[in-house]
């Protein structure tokens, strides 16, 4: 009876650290400099400022996550996927994953924002891809790179960033 007393006094102990822990993250995460992992954070204010222009992104070909913030979302900033195809670069939205998420919409828009990537932030704006025809060439481009994600059979946005 010791024994069980004792598991059941270890299990809770260790449960109230992770809520602790879970907890401190999530007050920490708005006031960071970017996302913690998946985890919204707050602007993005560390990284040199590239304003030239980019003329090919290939460069975040390799790359499997950037941080987004969009200037019209209270600076709260987020990990996502970057795409490359044909010279510009492309952010994905998954619709069905995870519920609740509406920065896309705030994109769709407004498309204001600032991506770090590799310790350098870009100032651009989110344009979303229309069109039948493009986005079924972007669904190729995104699962080329990346397994599907869940919520994925409930459609995808694209959008195409363009600097300022």
């Amino acid at each position: 009876m010791k024994i069980v007393k004792w598991i059941a006094i270890t299990v809770a102990s260790l449960a109230a650290l992770a809520a602790v822990l879970v907890g401190g993250i999530l007050i920490y995460a708005p006031l960071h400099d970017g996302p913690i992992a998946m985890i919204p954070g707050g602007a993005l204010v560390s990284g040199e400022l590239i304003s030239g222009k980019v003329t090919d992104w290939s460069f975040v070909a390799p790359i499997e996550t950037i941080e987004m913030q969009l200037i019209a979302d209270d600076n709260r900033s987020r990990t996502t996927w970057i795409l490359y195809h044909e010279g510009a670069a492309y952010i994905p939205v998954t619709l069905g994953f995870p519920p609740g998420k509406s920065w896309h919409h705030l994109a769709a828009g407004r498309g204001d924002a600032m991506v770090r990537i590799a310790d350098k932030r870009y100032p651009v704006v989110l344009v979303k891809v229309e069109g039948q025809e493009s986005i079924v060439t972007m669904n190729l481009v995104n699962r080329a790179k990346y397994p599907p994600a869940p919520g994925s059979d409930q459609g995808s946005w694209y959008f195409m960033l363009q600097q300022k």
